[in-house]
C-alpha cells in the first residue's frame, strides 16, 4: 500500500546498464532491500530532515537502484510535496506556466538544444519525449524569469524526465536549478567562482597534476574542462549514461562537493600511465621534440609526461574511457575535504 501511495514508475526504455562485476546479486539485492526500508517503512522520508542525511548519504554513495530513482531523488531535491502541492486533479500550477509566453529566440534555442540531449537514449528518439522535454524548459523559462535559458541546461530536465513523469521531473529540476541555476547567470561568474575552488582544491590534493598544467601555462584550458564537462553540464553530458548517473545521485544528495571530487577524480584518472624519464619537463624548449623520439603514439603514458597538444587532447577525450564506474566514484570519495574548507576557499 505505500509502495502504491508513491506511485513508483520504471522508466519504459532503459539504455543498457552492465553489471558490476564486483558486486554479487546478493549484494544487489541486499542494496535494494535497504533503499526500500529507508524509502517506504518510514512516513518522513518524504521529507530530508537532518536526521535521515547521514542515512541517506551512505546509500546514495553505494548506489540508487534503478526501481526507486524516482522517489529517491524526489527526496533529495524535495519536490515530492512541492509537487503534491502544485499539481492537484482540479489544477496544475505547470500547466499555468506552460500558457506562459516566452520569446521566440528562446524557444528556438530549447528546440535547438534538446535535439542534441542524449542522443545516443532512444528515449530521447521519440518526439513525445522531445516535446515533454521542451515544456519543461519553457515552462521553467517562463517562471523563473530571474534564469535565462542557456545551453546546458536541458541536461538535468532530461535525467528527470527519463526517471519520472513530466509534472514531477518539472519540480524536481525547478528546485535543482534554484540552487544552481546562478552558474549560468551573469556571464558565468559564479561558474568561474567555483573553478577558483576547485584550482585550489587541486593545488592542495593533487599539486603534480596542478603544476604540470601551470608548466604548460593551460589555466584556462583547465577552466573549460572544469566547466563544461563537471559544472555545465552537471556531468551528464559528456560522461558514460552509467557513470552520469552515479554522479548525478551523489549532486542531489552532497551538492557543490560532488563537483569538486568529480574534477578531482577526473584529473586523478587522467595521471593514469607511465611517467617519463626525460631529462626536460613538459613545458621546457625542446621536450616535445624529445617526448616524441621517445613515445611515439602516447598511448599508455600519464598525462603528467604529455606535452601539451597531447595534454590537450587527453583532457578533451578521456572521459569516453571511464568504463568503471565503481572504480571512478571510489577516487572520488578518497577525497574527503571539509565543507568549511570547501566555504573557506569559496570566499
Amino acid at each position: 500500500p505505500e509502495k502504491q501511495r508513491f506511485k513508483v514508475q520504471k522508466p519504459k526504455i532503459f539504455p543498457p546498464l552492465t553489471t558490476n562485476p564486483r558486486k554479487s546479486l546478493e549484494q544487489e539485492y541486499q542494496l535494494e532491500q535497504e533503499w526500500e526500508k529507508l524509502l517506504f517503512q518510514n512516513n518522513q522520508m518524504r521529507k530530508t530532515t537532518p536526521d535521515h542525511v547521514k542515512s541517506i548519504k551512505h546509500l546514495v554513495r553505494k548506489g540508487i537502484p534503478n526501481k526507486y530513482r524516482q522517489l529517491a531523488w524526489q527526496i533529495l531535491t524535495n519536490s515530492f510535496e512541492l509537487c503534491k502541492q502544485n499539481e492537484q486533479p482540479n489544477h496544475s500550477q505547470y500547466c499555468e506556466y506552460l500558457k506562459l509566453e516566452i520569446e521566440d529566440a528562446v524557444s528556438a534555442q530549447i528546440l535547438k538544444d534538446i535535439d542534441r540531449t542524449s542522443p545516443s537514449l532512444k528515449f530521447f528518439r521519440d518526439e513525445k519525449h522531445l516535446r515533454q522535454l521542451f515544456r519543461i524548459l519553457k515552462a521553467y523559462t517562463a517562471h523563473a524569469r530571474e534564469h535565462e535559458y542557456t545551453q546546458g541546461m536541458a541536461f538535468p530536465a532530461a535525467f528527470f524526465l527519463y526517471y519520472m513523469p513530466e509534472e514531477q521531473a518539472y519540480w524536481a529540476y525547478y528546485q535543482l536549478m534554484q540552487k544552481y541555476g546562478c552558474v549560468y547567470m551573469n556571464g558565468f561568474q559564479r561558474s568561474f567562482q567555483m573553478f577558483e575552488v576547485a584550482s585550489k582544491l587541486l593545488q592542495k590534493y593533487n599539486n603534480k597534476f596542478y603544476q604540470h598544467i601551470t608548466n604548460l601555462d593551460m589555466r584556462l584550458d583547465l577552466q573549460q574542462m572544469f566547466c563544461g564537462k563537471i559544472l555545465w553540464g552537471f556531468m551528464v553530458k559528456d560522461f558514460s549514461f552509467q557513470l552520469s548517473l552515479r554522479l548525478f545521485d551523489q549532486l542531489l544528495c552532497e551538492g557543490d562537493k560532488t563537483f569538486y571530487r568529480a574534477f578531482l577524480a577526473y584529473c586523478k584518472w587522467l595521471q593514469k600511465g607511465q611517467v617519463l624519464k626525460t631529462k626536460l619537463q613538459p613545458g621546457q624548449p625542446g621536450y616535445e621534440e624529445e617526448f616524441n623520439k621517445i613515445n611515439l603514439d602516447g598511448k599508455g603514458v600519464s598525462i603528467l609526461s604529455l606535452p601539451y597538444s597531447e595534454t590537450m587532447e587527453k583532457m578533451q577525450k578521456q572521459d569516453e574511457q571511464i568504463m568503471d564506474d565503481e572504480e571512478f566514484v571510489k577516487i572520488m570519495l578518497s577525497y574527503t575535504f571539509s565543507t568549511k574548507e570547501m566555504q573557506e576557499y569559496d570566499r
